[in-house]
C-alpha cells in the first residue's frame, strides 16, 4: 500500500491523480489523506478506482484554529498511513513534510516527496510557523527515499535550500495515455480561445478580452477554472469586464469542472489553447513553469493550436520546435497577431499535428514520465 498525504484537496492536482492511477493498476492500494480547499477547488473529486480510497478532513481557515488542526492532521495522517499498512507515504507539498518525517523516522515508512508548488523561501521568514516548514522541508528534502519535481529548474533550486545530493526524478505534467487518446477535437464552426486552470489576472488577464475586440465577431472564448480564494470569484467578475465591453455573447465561462474527462471533452472543442505565464514575477513557480504546467500539453492532446508567453524557456521548449505561437499576455494587440498567424492555417499544420502526436504518444505521456519512480516503488 501507499498513503498520499497532502494539506489541501489532492484532487485539485492532475499528477496525483495519474501516479495514484498507474499505482492502482499495478496492483497497489493506494490510500489519500487530505483535506478541504479553499474556494470553488473544494468540490474537485478524484474519479473511482477500486485500489483507490481517499479520505479528507474539512477546511480549515487561517488563524489559531488552524495551526491546531494542521498539527492534528500531521499526527493523524502519519499514524493512519502506518495503521493501515502503507509501506510508502507520498508526501506532495511542503505542509505534508512533518507528517512525512513522523512517518519516516518513527514509523519506518518509505518516502516519495513530489513537490508540485515550492515555497518562496525569502517570504517564508516572517513567522515560527513558516520557518518550521522549511526546516522540515530541507530535512525531508536530505532523507527522502525519492524526490520528485516538474522540471530541472526547480529540481536545482531544492538541491540548494535542502542540500540534497541523492538523484531527483524529473517528471512533466502531462496527460496520461488514456487521456490522449480519448482526446478527439471537433473541430468548431467558429474559431473558439480556451482557458482552464486556475483564475486570475495573470493566468487570463483582461488583455485577453482587449484582444478578443480586435479580432472577427464569430470569435469566441471559453474558459473553465476556479478562483483559489475565499474573497470572490474571478470567472463571474470577468464576464462582468467582457460585458462592459460588449462581449458578453462571446465570452463563456464553464465554471470550475470538477473531474478531468469533462474537462478534457470540453477542450476539444475549442480551436486554440491559452497558456500564460506573467513576463515578470516575485515567485518562484511562475518563473519555473515548463513541465509544471500541464495546459500546454493538455491543450496539445486535445488537438488545439497554442498560444504561449514569449518567455526565453517556452521559446526553447514550445516555439522553437513548432507546436506554439508566442506572444506579449500583456498586450492586447500581440494575442490578436498570434490567433490571426495561427487561424491562417497552411499545410504545414498537419505536419506540426503529426509531429504533436509523436511526441504524446513516446514521451508526453505520464506513464513514460512517472516509470522509473513507479518500478523504484513497487519493486
Amino acid at each position: 500500500m501507499i498513503a498520499y498525504i497532502q494539506y489541501t484537496n489532492p484532487a485539485c492536482y492532475p499528477p496525483l491523480q495519474h501516479s495514484s492511477i498507474m499505482f492502482a493498476n499495478s496492483g497497489m492500494k493506494v490510500l489519500f489523506l487530505g483535506t478541504g480547499s479553499g474556494g470553488q477547488s473544494n468540490s474537485f473529486e478524484f474519479p473511482y478506482h477500486e485500489n483507490i480510497k481517499v479520505k479528507r478532513w474539512n477546511f480549515c481557515k487561517a488563524g489559531w484554529k488552524q495551526k491546531f488542526h494542521y498539527a492534528a492532521f500531521c499526527l493523524w495522517s502519519s499514524f493512519t498511513a502506518w495503521w493501515s499498512g502503507a509501506k510508502w507515504v507520498y508526501a506532495s507539498d511542503p505542509f505534508s513534510c512533518p507528517a512525512a518525517l513522523i512517518a519516516q523516522r518513527v514509523l519506518g515508512i518509505k518516502i516519495v516527496y513530489h513537490e508540485h508548488d515550492s515555497p518562496n523561501s525569502n517570504s517564508l521568514q516572517k513567522s515560527f510557523f513558516d520557518k518550521c516548514q522549511l526546516f522540515f522541508r530541507k530535512i525531508i528534502g536530505r532523507s527522502a527515499n525519492i524526490v520528485v519535481f516538474p522540471n530541472e529548474a526547480r529540481a536545482n533550486l531544492f538541491r540548494d535550500d535542502t542540500c540534497r545530493t541523492a538523484p531527483i526524478e524529473i517528471v512533466w505534467n502531462v496527460p496520461s495515455r488514456e487521456e490522449i487518446e480519448l482526446c478527439k477535437n471537433t473541430k468548431p464552426a467558429n474559431p473558439i480561445l480556451f482557458y482552464h486552470g486556475s483564475l486570475n489576472e495573470k493566468r487570463l488577464p483582461l488583455s485577453v478580452l482587449d484582444a478578443l475586440m480586435l479580432l472577427d465577431s464569430n470569435v469566441e472564448l471559453v474558459f473553465a477554472g476556479y478562483t483559489a480564494g475565499l474573497s470572490y470569484n474571478y470567472g463571474e467578475w470577468y464576464l462582468d469586464e467582457a460585458k462592459k465591453r460588449g462581449l458578453e455573447n462571446r465570452v463563456r465561462y464553464l465554471g470550475p469542472i470538477v473531474d478531468r474527462e469533462s474537462l478534457l471533452k470540453e477542450c476539444c472543442k475549442a480551436t486554440i489553447g491559452l497558456a500564460f505565464m506573467p513576463k515578470h514575477s516575485d515567485d518562484v513557480n511562475m518563473r519555473n513553469m515548463t513541465g509544471a504546467s500541464n495546459k500546454p500539453f493538455d491543450y496539445l492532446a486535445c488537438g488545439l493550436n497554442l498560444i504561449v508567453s514569449d518567455l526565453s524557456e517556452w521559446i526553447e521548449f514550445y516555439i522553437k520546435p513548432g507546436f506554439a505561437i508566442g506572444c506579449d499576455p500583456e498586450k492586447a494587440e500581440s494575442i490578436k497577431l498570434a490567433v490571426c498567424r495561427l487561424l491562417d492555417v497552411t499545410s504545414e499544420k498537419y505536419l506540426v499535428d503529426i509531429k504533436t502526436h509523436d511526441y504524446l504518444v513516446s514521451k508526453w505521456n505520464y506513464e513514460k514520465q512517472f516509470e522509473t519512480v513507479l518500478k523504484m516503488v513497487v519493486q
